[in-house]
């Protein structure tokens, strides 16, 4: 599943709308893993803009979700590449 571009509910968090994501998918508890991120839907959208501000080709591809009761996981794999880098 491709989250930068289309998905099952719209272009998804990183594909631009992370406001409708979290409003379509979050519920009032968001724990976030990534030590560089905050908890908090509130936080996840401000993280996902500083990223697409800072790499507007930003591509988050899921390769994985679990779900167990209230508690789901994604496995995945960012690219992130600088706004100046060649492109391969």
């Amino acid at each position: 599943m491709e989250v930068a571009g289309r998905s099952g509910s719209g272009r998804g968090a990183f594909g631009g709308d992370p406001e409708k994501a979290v409003a379509d998918h979050f519920g009032t508890v968001y724990v976030q893993r990534n030590p560089d991120a905050q908890d908090g839907p509130e936080a996840f959208v401000g993280f996902v803009k500083y990223l697409r501000g800072e790499y507007p080709d930003l591509r988050l591809d899921i390769k994985r979700v679990i779900a167990e009761g209230d508690m789901i996981v994604t496995r995945s794999h960012l690219v992130l590449t600088a706004p100046h880098a060649p492109r391969h």
